[in-house]
Protein backbone atom coordinates (compact mmCIF):
# COMPACT_ATOMS: atom_id res chain seq x y z
CA UNK A 1 0.00 0.00 0.00
CA UNK A 2 2.78 2.44 0.92
CA UNK A 3 4.54 1.82 -2.36
CA UNK A 4 1.40 2.78 -4.33
CA UNK A 5 0.95 5.93 -2.27
CA UNK A 6 4.58 6.91 -2.81
CA UNK A 7 4.33 6.33 -6.55
CA UNK A 8 1.18 8.45 -6.75
CA UNK A 9 2.84 11.21 -4.73
CA UNK A 10 5.87 10.99 -6.98
CA UNK A 11 3.77 11.35 -10.12
CA UNK A 12 1.89 14.34 -8.72
CA UNK A 13 5.05 16.12 -7.60
CA UNK A 14 6.73 15.33 -10.90
CA UNK A 15 3.93 17.00 -12.84
CA UNK A 16 4.06 20.05 -10.58
CA UNK A 17 7.84 20.33 -10.73
CA UNK A 18 8.05 19.89 -14.47
CA UNK A 19 5.05 21.59 -15.94
CA UNK A 20 3.94 24.68 -14.06
CA UNK A 21 4.64 28.17 -15.40
CA UNK A 22 4.77 29.47 -11.80
CA UNK A 23 8.15 29.32 -10.06
CA UNK A 24 6.78 28.72 -6.57
CA UNK A 25 4.70 25.77 -7.82
CA UNK A 26 7.75 24.25 -9.54
CA UNK A 27 9.72 24.72 -6.31
CA UNK A 28 7.03 23.10 -4.16
CA UNK A 29 6.75 20.20 -6.61
CA UNK A 30 10.52 19.76 -6.46
CA UNK A 31 10.53 19.79 -2.64
CA UNK A 32 7.66 17.30 -2.54
CA UNK A 33 9.53 15.11 -5.00
CA UNK A 34 12.58 15.21 -2.73
CA UNK A 35 10.48 14.25 0.31
CA UNK A 36 9.10 11.19 -1.48
CA UNK A 37 12.57 10.14 -2.61
CA UNK A 38 13.88 10.71 0.91
CA UNK A 39 11.25 8.33 2.24
CA UNK A 40 12.10 5.73 -0.41
CA UNK A 41 15.72 6.17 -1.65
CA UNK A 42 15.30 3.36 -4.19
CA UNK A 43 13.21 5.79 -6.27
CA UNK A 44 16.34 7.85 -6.92
CA UNK A 45 17.78 5.23 -9.24
CA UNK A 46 16.36 5.73 -12.70
CA UNK A 47 12.89 7.15 -13.08
CA UNK A 48 11.89 10.78 -13.33
CA UNK A 49 13.57 12.35 -10.32
CA UNK A 50 17.13 12.82 -11.64
CA UNK A 51 15.76 14.27 -14.90
CA UNK A 52 13.43 16.70 -13.15
CA UNK A 53 16.09 17.77 -10.67
CA UNK A 54 18.66 18.34 -13.43
CA UNK A 55 16.05 20.38 -15.30
CA UNK A 56 15.37 22.50 -12.20
CA UNK A 57 19.11 23.16 -11.73
CA UNK A 58 18.85 25.11 -15.01
CA UNK A 59 15.48 26.73 -14.31
CA UNK A 60 14.79 30.35 -15.28
CA UNK A 61 13.96 31.22 -11.67
CA UNK A 62 16.80 31.66 -9.18
CA UNK A 63 14.36 30.63 -6.44
CA UNK A 64 13.88 27.24 -8.08
CA UNK A 65 17.59 26.80 -8.90
CA UNK A 66 18.58 27.51 -5.28
CA UNK A 67 15.99 24.99 -4.05
CA UNK A 68 17.27 22.39 -6.50
CA UNK A 69 20.84 22.84 -5.24
CA UNK A 70 19.59 22.52 -1.64
CA UNK A 71 17.78 19.29 -2.53
CA UNK A 72 20.93 17.89 -4.13
CA UNK A 73 22.90 18.84 -1.03
CA UNK A 74 20.42 17.08 1.23
CA UNK A 75 20.41 13.97 -0.96
CA UNK A 76 24.21 13.90 -1.00
CA UNK A 77 24.21 13.74 2.80
CA UNK A 78 21.50 11.10 3.18
CA UNK A 79 21.81 8.72 0.24
CA UNK A 80 25.10 8.70 -1.66
CA UNK A 81 24.89 6.74 -4.91
CA UNK A 82 26.05 7.25 -8.53
CA UNK A 83 22.88 9.14 -9.49
CA UNK A 84 23.35 11.61 -6.64
CA UNK A 85 27.05 11.97 -7.53
CA UNK A 86 26.07 13.07 -11.04
CA UNK A 87 23.59 15.57 -9.61
CA UNK A 88 26.26 16.93 -7.25
CA UNK A 89 28.59 17.51 -10.21
CA UNK A 90 25.79 19.34 -12.03
CA UNK A 91 24.97 21.43 -8.95
CA UNK A 92 28.62 22.48 -8.58
CA UNK A 93 28.37 24.27 -11.93
CA UNK A 94 25.96 26.67 -10.23
CA UNK A 95 28.88 28.24 -8.32
CA UNK A 96 29.11 30.80 -11.11
CA UNK A 97 25.37 31.50 -11.18
CA UNK A 98 24.21 35.10 -11.51
CA UNK A 99 21.95 34.87 -8.44
CA UNK A 100 23.60 35.18 -5.01
CA UNK A 101 21.17 32.71 -3.41
CA UNK A 102 22.11 30.01 -5.92
CA UNK A 103 25.84 30.67 -5.47
CA UNK A 104 25.42 30.48 -1.69
CA UNK A 105 23.55 27.14 -1.90
CA UNK A 106 26.24 25.78 -4.25
CA UNK A 107 29.00 26.94 -1.96
CA UNK A 108 27.36 25.16 0.98
CA UNK A 109 27.21 22.00 -1.13
CA UNK A 110 30.91 22.17 -2.00
CA UNK A 111 32.10 22.94 1.53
Amino acid sequence: FLSKALKLSLETCSKLAAGSPLAHVRRQGLLGFAQVCGAEPAMLVGGEFPKVLAMRLNDDSAFVRASAVQVVSKLAETSPNPTVSELVRAARTRLSDTAPSVRYASLRLVC
